[in-house]
């Protein structure tokens, strides 16, 4: 926020600034904000005012069609290749020598007009940029000044203009080097979690997809034993499933339902067992997560400041704290999910044996 009303507080103060060459103006030392803007004629006052519009509106369409590993919106090739597509439609426009002033004079827009509406859609286009770009406006002015200073007379103090453009392009290179390296180093440790978070519901879905073959198979299995076994009391003439053989004992049929249950229970309890270990280590981390939130002053509505400590270590604490919580809230979430896993597996087991029983 404070670098973002810095470079639009030193663009409006560098056209306060008497630099302005007179070959442009009356005079000397007479350059005024109206001066400008009478100096520039409508074709090129238009041109500028659709660059603008075009590169917001295609910035605004790639920055929802790029995104980074973390999902995020890549604003640097978003911003490149708006305004390289911003650049070319103007100048295709001009090349081929579209009147767009004439256009704009069909339907009934004077030049009056034009200068009153013009100039407010580009202040609001350059506001927005700076707003969008936030650390890189003053690297955008800079390069802006020097390309002026290099390529055109509109300043009469060039030396002084292309010093003032250098000074703002380092500022804006130092400032995008420091929070890129800020960013770069949050985004890292933020994106050790989401990759954790991804591998560990990986390793479920995985679970979950081999839980439900076996339990398919078992299922077919169960139920190949169930005709079998009908089939054999068909042979032998009755429809009593625990119809004795001529030996004197079960039928065979039978005997694989019960094995197949019987084989069923001790996965189950297996499963059930790693979940549970699984379910109690997630506990005592989630403990230790809420404690260490706490410990920052983490709440709802904010940390609020300590004594002695200064804005940048309040909102630093702040931040840590914020991390923790979506740690916390994350375990929390996966221990209520193994904790309905594993009721589903003690009603499974319970079935079973019931079955048996």
């Amino acid at each position: 926020m404070k670098k973002r009303s810095v470079s639009i507080i030193s663009l409006t103060t560098l056209f306060s600034i008497n630099l302005i060459s007179a070959q442009f103006f009356s005079g000397y030392n007479r350059f005024s904000m109206p001066d400008l803007l009478r100096s520039i004629d409508p074709q090129t006052m238009i041109l500028g005012a659709l660059f603008l519009l075009a590169f917001t509106l295609i910035y605004y369409a790639l920055s929802r069609v790029f995104k980074d590993s973390y999902g995020r919106p890549n604003k640097t090739m978003a911003g490149i290749i708006a305004f390289i597509i911003s650049a070319l439609i103007i100048y295709g426009i001009n090349q081929y020598g579209f009147d767009i002033g004439g256009l704009f004079y069909g339907i009934g827009l004077s030049s009056g007009i034009l200068y009153i509406i013009l100039p407010i859609i580009l202040t609001a286009g350059a506001i927005f940029l700076i707003w969008k770009f936030k650390q890189y406006s003053f690297l955008i002015i800079g390069l802006l000044l020097i390309l002026l200073t290099l390529f055109t007379d509109i300043f009469y103090e060039q030396g002084l203009v292309l010093i003032i453009g250098v000074v703002m392009l380092l500022i804006g290179l130092v400032w995008g080097w420091k929070r890129r390296g800020r960013e770069n180093t949050n985004r890292d440790y933020s994106g050790e979690d989401i990759r954790q978070q991804q591998k560990q519901i990986g390793k479920q879905q995985k679970w979950e997809r081999q839980a439900y073959k076996e339990e398919a198979k078992r299922r077919s299995r169960i139920e190949k034993a169930r005709r079998q076994a009908y089939k054999e009391d068909a042979r032998r003439g009755t429809t009593e499933p625990t119809a004795p053989t001529s030996g004197g004992g079960p039928q065979r049929g039978v005997n694989r339902i019960d094995l197949a249950r019987k084989l069923g229970i001790p996965r189950l309890q297996k499963e059930e067992t790693k979940l549970s270990q699984e379910y109690q280590i997630g506990l005592q981390t989630a403990l230790g997560l809420n404690k260490k939130a706490t410990s920052l002053g983490w709440t709802k509505a904010g940390s609020t400041p300590r004594a002695g400590e200064t804005p940048e270590q309040t909102k630093r604490r702040a931040r840590e704290a914020s991390d923790m919580y979506k740690k916390w809230y994350r375990q929390y979430s996966r221990n209520i999910q193994l904790e309905k896993q594993i009721r589903k597996i003690q009603e499974r087991i319970a079935h079973l044996k019931k079955r048996l029983g």
